[in-house]
């Protein structure tokens, strides 16, 4: 392995232990807001990690030809430290608003969806009285 290669190895997995934990701020702020999550909890912790196993894998792969070494968990490990530590404070509160602002914009279209249903059974429930009641 090269001087080159390593580098690149070892920003890459700086890069993935960042992402995961990115990744994981956002498993875990869904994990409280959407019920359904409550639920399958467990079973999408298991898959979250098998997953982020596969990404980071397949990234090692085509970084360096997949050649696993202590170094690459220890620069996984410093990244995810590098991002809890700088950017996480930064993302959480980014996520939170944004979670509040979907949460927001699908209640006023379902809102909208219901009320427009109502007003077009209604405008076709007067329709077909007026025909009915001409016969």
């Amino acid at each position: 392995m090269t001087l080159t290669l390593q580098y690149t190895t070892m920003v890459t997995m700086l890069m993935c232990g960042a992402g995961l934990g990115f990744f994981l701020d956002f498993y875990r702020i869904m994990a409280r807001e959407c019920w359904l999550i409550r639920k399958t909890r467990h079973l999408l912790d298991v898959l979250y990690w098998l997953v982020a196993t596969f990404i980071i894998l397949l990234i090692l792969y085509k970084s360096n030809g997949m050649q696993v070494r202590p170094i690459t968990f220890v620069a996984i490990l410093i990244g995810m430290i590098i991002y809890y530590g700088t950017l996480s404070s930064i993302f959480i509160p980014i996520m939170h608003k944004s979670i509040r602002m979907v949460n927001s914009v699908v209640q006023f279209l379902i809102a909208t969806s219901i009320f427009l249903y109502k007003l077009v059974l209604q405008l076709i429930y007067s329709i077909w009285q007026r025909f009915r009641s001409k016969e």
